[in-house]
C-alpha cells in the first residue's frame, strides 16, 4: 500500500517538473469549439455547496424544466460550485466520497446531455472551519496542500470519463493567499500535474490569488500547458455591488440604494444619510472614480491585454450584483456594461447567481422560478418574443377590444386609437411614456387578479439619420389611481405591489383607473428631430393572494399605452398647459401570459419599411 502511495506521489512530481519545464500536454491549445463552451455562463448555487444534504434533496433542487430554460436563454455551460467536504473522504483510500462522486458524474451527466457544458468548481476546502472570506484556508497547511492534490489526482481519474469538450475542471475558487499571493503559485503547478496525469484531455481553469482578482492574475507567469483558460472575478466597484453584505466589510452592511453610474454630483446627495465614516469615505470614493460604462470598458480592457499578450484564453466565472439592497435598473446597467466588456474582449462569462442573492431568477411561494428579465436582457439573453410589427399596426389601426370603463363616448379616444400631437411636439422640449389599466365596462367579475406590468420603453426616429433612438426605458413604472374621466385631476395614491422580480402590480376599479409613467420621469427631446414615436410596454395578470381560488379566466382589465410631450422636464400640470398626449394606443385585455402593448405616431407603410426595436 505504502510502496504504491509513494510511486504515485513520485509520478506526480515528475508531471510536474515536465509541466515547469515546457512539456506540452496532450491538447496543445483550447480550440475554439471548445472555449465557445464558455462564452455565457451561470453559476449553480445551493446545490452541491450551500445545498441539501441527501441525493433526494438534490434531486429536487433544480428541475428539467428550469435547466432546459437555461439552454432556451442562450446560456452555454453552467458552473458548479462544489463544497469539498462532499466529494473528500479522508478515510478512504482515494480520499473519494464515492456515493456523491458517481452522483455528481450523474448531474453532469444530466446537464451535458441538454447541451449545457460544466465547469466543476471545488468551492471552498472547508464550510464547517475555514473563515467564510477565505474560501482556500485550508490550503495554508502544507500538510493539507499534499491531501488537496492527491485528492484531485483521484478525482480528475474520474473526471476524465467525462466529454473533454464539455466539462471543464477547476481545481480551487477564488484562492486568498493574501499576504503572499506566490504562495498560490507553486499550489496551482502541483494541481495542474495532479489533474493533467489523470484528465488529459480535459481544460483546466486557473486563477491568480487575492480572490480571483485580475492584479494577480496577470502577475502570474502563464503556465506552459496550453489546455489552460484563465480566469477571474469581477465585483468592481464592490461599494455598489456589495451594498448591503453581511459577510464582508462592516461598511457595506446598511449601504442600500447606492446608484450605478457614480459621480460626485450623483452621490453627494446621499452623503449627508451615511454616518461619518468608513462607508461615507468609500461611498465618497466611489464617486469620485466616476464609475461607468468606459471605466469598466477600461479597466478589464487590461487584463485583456495582458491574455493577448501571452496568447492565452480569458474567462471571468463570477460578477453579479447583490440583489437586495441595489437599485434594479441600475443592477441591470451594470451587468450590462461589464458584459459588453468582457465580449468585447472575447472574455467567457458566467454571472453569480442562478437563485441566490445575487440571482438572475427570484422563486415564488410553489418555489416557481421569477425570472428577471431586464436582468436577462442586460446579459444578452434570448426571451420569449412577445411583440411582432403585425401587432405594434394593430395597436393603433384597429378599435378597442374593449370598451373602457366610466370614458365618456365623447371623449375621442373612447373606442379606438388616436393621434395627437404626434411628430410634432411645436414648443414642447420634453417627452414621458405612460399608460393607463382600466376595468371594462362590462364589469370585471375578478377579486383576486392583479396587473403586473414592466419594462415601458420608448423610441424616437430621427429626422436627420433616419434610425432609431432609445428615448427613456424604465423597468419600474409609477402612478396613480385617477377618476376614469380624468375630472379635475382627482387622484389617490393606487394599490401598487412590488413583486419579486423587481416589476409592479396594481389593481383598478371603483371608477378609478390606474394611470401610470415611466419611473425614471421625463426626459429631453430635440423638438425639430423627431420623425416618429414608438412607446411599448409589457403586462400580464398575477393573482392577488396565491392562496385563494384563481378567477384571472374571469378577468377584464384592460391597458393602453401612450405618451405625452411637456414644456421641460419638471413643470407642473396645468390644465394642458404645460402638457399635450403625443397619441393613445388601442385598449387590450391583459391576459394570464406576459403581452406587449404598443402606441406609435407611425402609418403601417413607414412602421414596415423601417420597424422599431422590439
Amino acid at each position: 500500500m505504502k510502496g504504491k502511495m509513494m510511486l504515485k506521489r513520485i509520478m506526480l512530481l515528475i508531471i510536474w517538473v515536465m509541466i515547469v519545464n515546457g512539456v506540452q500536454s496532450q491538447s496543445d491549445g483550447v480550440s475554439d469549439e471548445r472555449f465557445e463552451r464558455l462564452s455565457r455562463g451561470i453559476n449553480l448555487t445551493g446545490w452541491f455547496w450551500y445545498g441539501p444534504q441527501d441525493h433526494a434533496g438534490l434531486d429536487a433542487r433544480f428541475t428539467d424544466a428550469e435547466l432546459m430554460q437555461l439552454v432556451e436563454l442562450g446560456f452555454t455551460y453552467v458552473r458548479i460550485p462544489i463544497t469539498l467536504e462532499f466529494v473528500l473522504d479522508p478515510t478512504t483510500e482515494d480520499l473519494l466520497n464515492q456515493s456523491n462522486v458517481d452522483y455528481l458524474l450523474r448531474a453532469i451527466q444530466r446537464l451535458n446531455q441538454i447541451g449545457l457544458a460544466v465547469t466543476v468548481d471545488i468551492h471552498s476546502t472547508s464550510l464547517a472551519d475555514s473563515d467564510a472570506a477565505n474560501y482556500s484556508g485550508a490550503l495554508e497547511d502544507p500538510a493539507f496542500v499534499d491531501v488537496f492534490v492527491e485528492f484531485w489526482g483521484n478525482f480528475a481519474a474520474y473526471l476524465s470519463d467525462t466529454n473533454p469538450e464539455m466539462v471543464f475542471l477547476e481545481p480551487m475558487n477564488e484562492p486568498v493567499f493574501y499576504d503572499d499571493p506566490q504562495q498560490w503559485v507553486p499550489i496551482q503547478e502541483q494541481l495542474i500535474a495532479a489533474i493533467r496525469e489523470n484528465a488529459p484531455e480535459h481544460t483546466i481553469v486557473v486563477s491568480g490569488a487575492r480572490w480571483s482578482s485580475r492584479e494577480t492574475l496577470m502577475a502570474l507567469e502563464p503556465f506552459d500547458d496550453r489546455n489552460l483558460v484563465y480566469n477571474f472575478h469581477w465585483y468592481e466597484p464592490f461599494v455598489f455591488t456589495h451594498q448591503g453584505a453581511t459577510w464582508s466589510s462592516d461598511f457595506l452592511v446598511n449601504l442600500r440604494d447606492i446608484p450605478y453610474p457614480s459621480s460626485p454630483q450623483i452621490i453627494a446627495p446621499l452623503l449627508n444619510s451615511i454616518p461619518e465614516g468608513e462607508a461615507r469615505d468609500q461611498v465618497r470614493w466611489y464617486g469620485e472614480g466616476n464609475w461607468n460604462a468606459e471605466r469598466i470598458r477600461a479597466e478589464i480592457d487590461q487584463v485583456a491585454a495582458w491574455a493577448a499578450e501571452h496568447n492565452l484564453r480569458l474567462i471571468c466565472n463570477e460578477f453579479g450584483v447583490h440583489r437586495p439592497n441595489a437599485p434594479i435598473a441600475d443592477r441591470a446597467q451594470w451587468t450590462e456594461d461589464v458584459r459588453t466588456a468582457f465580449e468585447a474582449n472575447n472574455i467567457g462569462w458566467a454571472m453569480w447567481d442562478y437563485d441566490n442573492n445575487f440571482g438572475l431568477v427570484t422563486r415564488d411561494a410553489n418555489n416557481r422560478p421569477l425570472l428577471n428579465s431586464l436582468l436577462a436582457r442586460a446579459l444578452g439573453l434570448n426571451l420569449p418574443q412577445s411583440n411582432s410589427l403585425q401587432t405594434i399596426i394593430q395597436d393603433m389601426t384597429l378599435p378597442h377590444e374593449g370598451r373602457p370603463h366610466g370614458v365618456p363616448s365623447n371623449f375621442d379616444w373612447a373606442l379606438q386609437p388616436r393621434i395627437g400631437m404626434g411628430n410634432n411636439p411645436g414648443d414642447f422640449r420634453a417627452f414621458i411614456a405612460w399608460g393607463q389599466v382600466y376595468e371594462a365596462a362590462e364589469g370585471n367579475p375578478a377579486t383576486n387578479t392583479r396587473v403586473q406590468l414592466r419594462d415601458i420603453q420608448a423610441y424616437y426616429l430621427s429626422q436627420r439619420d433616419q434610425q432609431w433612438h432609445l428615448l427613456q426605458r424604465s423597468y419600474l413604472v409609477d402612478g396613480a389611481a385617477y377618476r376614469e374621466d380624468f375630472a379635475g385631476d382627482d387622484n389617490h395614491p393606487a394599490d401598487m405591489r412590488l413583486e419579486a422580480d423587481g416589476s409592479v402590480s396594481v389593481k383598478a376599479g371603483n371608477g378609478y383607473n390606474f394611470h401610470f409613467w415611466a419611473a425614471s420621469g421625463r426626459v429631453a427631446i430635440t423638438p425639430d428631430d423627431i420623425a416618429g414615436i414608438f412607446v411599448t410596454v409589457q403586462a400580464r395578470l398575477i393573482l392577488d393572494d396565491p392562496a385563494l381560488p384563481d378567477d384571472r379566466a374571469n378577468a377584464r382589465y384592460l391597458l393602453s399605452v401612450g405618451a405625452d410631450y411637456w414644456l421641460d422636464e419638471t413643470v407642473g400640470w396645468q390644465n394642458w398647459e404645460t402638457n399635450a398626449d403625443v397619441a393613445i394606443g388601442r385598449f387590450r385585455y391583459v391576459t394570464p401570459d406576459w403581452q406587449s402593448f404598443n402606441m406609435t405616431t407611425l402609418t403601417a407603410t413607414e412602421l414596415s419599411a423601417n420597424p422599431p426595436p422590439f
